[in-house]
């Protein structure tokens, strides 16, 4: 079982960490020690109470309230802890009360008969522990008050006796009684500032210790055990009970990078604080809940008899975070991806079991999130194979490792070569061909698209120069990123491609995916517009994929659109499929001569599938059944040969 870290007091603006607040609780128990003695004393004074012969009224009644209110301050403080600190101002102040109204009546109403010096010897040898009550007290200001109204109550009164002729004329000797004791005095209030000086240095030492470890094992904002704490408190787990076994979910928040982008920061916040107030709520005793970093969270459940047990545990967190949270007014819903590793099996220390359970997450992620995975070693070989392309992608261009391959464009009805599609090409020193469904997400998250995309935009330019030569005509296309089409130099970029290959303008198609105009496309549709008035064309990529494809049809100036492979795999089925294949390929091609754009059936592979292409009257087609991507000094090949004559004669017979 994990042990819980207990949280931080609240207390006294002049002490915050608390630190004097536990001494001052600590002392507690000597309150309860003493007292009974100073009430002891206070009664044998009322029943001893005969100097000169006859009783003091005033000592008797005084010393009966006094005795009382001890008393009771012991029975408040006994039954309730945390009255401590009324407990001790109260006797401070009562016992500073006592004393300044007993010097008051000796020297001004002392009754005839008695003696006004033994008076107040009899009871101002007791005069320290006022300000010993007085430096006691947990805040600085209050002790200060006390210990300077007391002194300056005394020496008023004593000055008021000393200026008095009269008074000095009845008792000469008591001025000077009243001398000494404010010499006297004046000793223990400069102790007692000093003391309270001593106090104030102790309370900022202990305060910068406190705030030290706070800021080293606390997340501020949540008040959850930080990083640092989470992997000692897991180390603490696995060296007390090496054989227990225990799971470690790592937590990430899914969509709350929305949240924080779109509501502020304040609010991202709040919700982390609303999300870890869940967390806790949802877990079993002795369960650890951490914040990592950012919308990272981690349990530890120790005690576990079984493996399932960790996934009832992630059931509740799923549970917890999936209801809806309520934020400035509004209801916001989040989900979680978790990843889980176990002790012993995935790791026998801290930071293993939180790497091994951070892979694990991280594999949920990619994979859709809003999931549970387990560790296993192949992820561990997944990523690390990814943390070596993500390093050896940053130097792949320089090193002319990433190259273009060009997949030939074919006019369905005669076999002209009408285009060439460029296709980034990695090959990998270690790995050999990396597939573009690998390293381009990998180069979009990087941000390394933007430069590798633009050599492949200059690249296929010059390329093409070379071959127009020969098939005058003859067009481009070359796919576009978002973050491309994002830069202010983008359509820079390309006009200066176009120069430097002596190209005009129409000679060049930019092909737009689903997911490159995912993100909106309002911030582009006047690069693109501009773009398309030059001559460019702009056309749609893996068109009847997506769910925004018709909406991309009136809103951007496209004239091209290649249908996605999966629409033309589905025309060459034998199976039901064909029915949808060929509603939406029939609709698609309605659409285009409407629209008067251009199609392109992409991933052409069989005879059968051209064979329906062929007849719907489909404009170009792509695919291995026509030519698979090549390098460009094949492209030169065909293009010498004439073109697709020999592929189309194969094709068409």
């Amino acid at each position: 079982m994990i042990r819980a870290r207990a949280p931080v007091d609240t207390v006294e603006a002049d002490d915050p960490t608390g630190s004097l607040e536990a001494i001052y609780r600590s002392w507690r128990r000597v309150f309860l020690a003493v007292v009974p003695f100073g009430i002891l004393g206070l009664l044998l004074g009322v029943l001893f109470e005969a100097p000169g012969g006859e009783p003091n009224r005033f000592d008797v009644t005084a010393y009966l309230v006094l005795a009382s209110g001890m008393t009771l301050a012991e029975v408040i403080v006994w039954l309730r802890p945390a009255a401590m600190r009324v407990a001790l101002g109260a006797t401070a102040v009562g016992a500073g009360v006592f004393f300044v109204v007993k010097l008051a009546y000796v020297l001004f109403t002392l009754p005839a008969g008695l003696d006004a010096q033994r008076e107040l010897a009899e009871s101002f040898f007791w005069l320290p522990g006022v300000y010993a009550l007085s430096f006691l007290q947990p805040r600085s200001r209050s002790a200060r008050a006390v210990a300077v109204a007391f002194a300056a109550l005394v020496g008023l009164i004593s000055l008021r006796f000393l200026l008095d002729p009269l008074l000095r004329a009845q008792h000469p000797a008591l001025a000077y009684v009243l001398l000494e004791l404010n010499l006297a005095n004046s000793v223990p209030l400069a102790l007692t500032f000093a003391i309270i000086r001593l106090k104030e240095a102790y309370a900022r030492a202990t305060a910068e210790r406190h705030l030290a470890h706070r800021f080293a094992h606390q997340d501020l904002l949540t008040g959850l055990p930080n990083r640092r704490a989470l992997e000692s408190d897991l180390e603490d787990l696995i060296g007390r009970d090496p054989g227990s076994r225990a799971a470690v979910l790592f937590l990430d928040l899914d969509g709350f990078k929305v949240i924080n982008d779109t509501l502020g920061h304040e609010s991202g916040d709040a919700m982390l604080k609303l999300v870890a107030d869940r967390l806790q709520g949802a877990m079993r005793d002795g369960d650890l809940v951490a914040r990592m970093s950012g919308d990272e969270f981690v349990v530890v459940a120790s005690g576990l008899r079984s493996r399932a047990e960790a996934g009832d545990i992630a059931r509740r967190i799923f549970d917890a975070v999936s209801r809806p949270f309520g934020l400035n007014g509004s209801e916001l819903g989040l989900t979680v991806s978790i990843g889980v590793a176990f002790l012993p099996e995935d790791g026998d220390d801290a930071r293993t079991l939180l790497r091994h359970a951070d892979s694990a997450m991280y594999r949920v992620k990619r994979s859709g999130k809003n999931g549970l995975k387990y560790y296993s070693p192949d992820i561990d070989a997944s990523l690390e194979r990814r943390g070596e392309l993500e390093r050896d992608l940053r130097t792949a261009l320089r090193d002319q490792q990433i190259w273009l391959a060009y997949q030939p464009v074919f006019d369905m009805r005669d076999g002209t070569l009408r285009q060439v599609e460029a296709l980034l090409r990695w090959q990998h020193p270690r790995y050999g061909a990396v597939s573009p469904k690998e390293f381009i997400p990998l180069a979009e998250e990087s941000g390394g698209i933007v430069t590798i995309g633009g050599w492949a935009l200059q690249e296929a330019c010059r390329q093409l120069g070379s071959w127009r030569t020969q098939v005058p005509g003859l067009r481009v296309s070359v796919n576009v990123s978002a973050l491309q089409l994002a830069q202010p130099s983008f359509f820079g970029s390309v006009v200066k491609a176009l120069q430097d290959a002596d190209l005009p303008a129409d000679a060049l198609e930019l092909d737009l995916g689903e997911a490159t105009l995912r993100g909106g496309i309002e911030d582009v549709r006047g690069t693109l517009r501009g773009l398309r008035g030059l001559g460019v064309g702009i056309a749609l990529d893996d068109f009847g994929r997506g769910f925004s494809s018709l909406a991309h049809l009136r809103d951007l100036p496209v004239d091209a659109v290649k249908i996605a492979s999966e629409i033309v795999h589905d025309i060459g089925s034998a199976e039901e499929l064909p029915r949808f294949g060929l509603a939406m390929m029939e609709a698609i091609l309605g659409l285009a001569r409407h629209l008067d754009l251009t199609i392109v059936a992409e991933g052409v592979e069989t005879r059968a599938q051209f064979d329906r292409l062929f007849s719907l009257g489909c404009h170009r087609a792509q695919g291995y059944f026509f030519a698979a991507p090549m390098p460009g000094a094949d492209v030169s090949g065909l293009v010498a040969r004439g073109g697709a004559s020999t592929v189309w004669d194969r094709a068409a017979n």
